[in-house]
């Protein structure tokens, strides 16, 4: 395992991989998006110049070979191998794109000591590839119908700590960890202020000059909090841009758990017993594993 080495799955924009590079580390970012990938190596240009970055433009699949990817033009960060079906005509385009499988990466490049993952359902891919002889110290990926393999896959690889991040609060996590959906009250004001943001649209409230105002003043009290979310992170010290995989390791928010304490909230999440566990159905979410030294 290199200590200095991080595999950005799912480069994006390079948002993440900023905030590897800027903590020292060595990045490896992948991205099957041709007109992304391009766009991070003129971003980084230094870096990949300096051999501190690498940006692969490839995606990952099972066997090597050339596959449909479709790329949507409003949202690119749906793009994906998978076609959404409400798609509509129009908003989305095929492209042919170069996949390998992702041991050969991690032959070529090395075993990461963090491996970030956020491909559009293709997570599973990644994770289900590793083994003994590839063990990143840390591993994240993002949550969905094929979390509970992915979880027990890195559990059967010696994983024994974990965390449910909420990627909606990279830059107020305290609100995150504060919410129990076995607190009765708890539940009640959230489904009221969740009642009161879904009938001020559909009445069309939201567009009225009180409305205007109201935001304002709440504009106004957020920026003057230390706790706002237009604040960087106060643990790390860095500002998250939306739909970032955020802190990672030792730095992500909250407790390591055992297994059953991550599947017990996410279960009851993914099954809608929204009256038990920490997690919410407004929010996505990204799962932390660590395995001991």
């Amino acid at each position: 395992m290199d200590n200095d080495l991080i595999f950005d799955v799912g480069l994006h924009h390079g948002d993440d991989a900023a905030y590897y590079l800027s903590k020292g580390f060595r990045v490896v970012g992948i991205e099957a998006n041709p007109q992304l990938a391009e766009r991070c190596r003129q971003r980084f240009a230094a870096d990949v110049s300096s051999g501190r970055m690498k940006v692969i433009c490839v995606g990952i699949g099972e066997t090597p070979g050339e596959f449909p990817f479709w790329v949507h033009r409003t949202h690119d960060e749906w793009s994906s191998f998978f076609r959404n079906p409400t798609w509509r005509e129009g908003e989305f385009e095929q492209i042919q794109v170069s996949c390998v499988p992702f041991r050969d990466l991690l032959e070529t490049y090395g075993t990461p000591f963090y491996l970030k993952v956020d491909i559009e359902g293709a997570d599973p891919t990644v994770i289900h590839a590793l083994n003994e002889a590839h063990r990143p110290k840390y591993v994240s990926f993002e949550a969905g119908p094929d979390t509970v393999s992915m979880l027990c896959r890195l559990s059967t690889l010696g994983y024994d700590s974990f965390k449910c991040v909420n990627q909606t609060v990279h830059n107020a996590p305290a609100e995150s960890l504060a919410y129990s959906n076995e607190d009765r009250r708890a539940r009640i004001a959230r489904s009221l202020r969740i009642w009161k943001w879904r009938a001020t649209r559909q009445l069309g409230l939201d567009g009225t000059a009180f409305a205007s105002l109201w935001r304002s003043m709440r504009r106004k009290a957020a920026s003057e909090s230390a706790g706002a979310n237009t604040a960087p992170n106060r643990e790390v010290g860095w500002q998250f841009a939306v739909g970032s995989s955020g802190p990672f390791g030792e730095d992500a928010p909250g407790e390591w758990q055992p297994l059953d304490s991550v599947l017990y909230n996410w279960l009851h999440r993914r099954f809608g017993h929204f009256n038990r566990g920490s997690l919410v159905a407004e929010a996505w979410y990204d799962f932390h594993a660590r395995r001991p030294d």
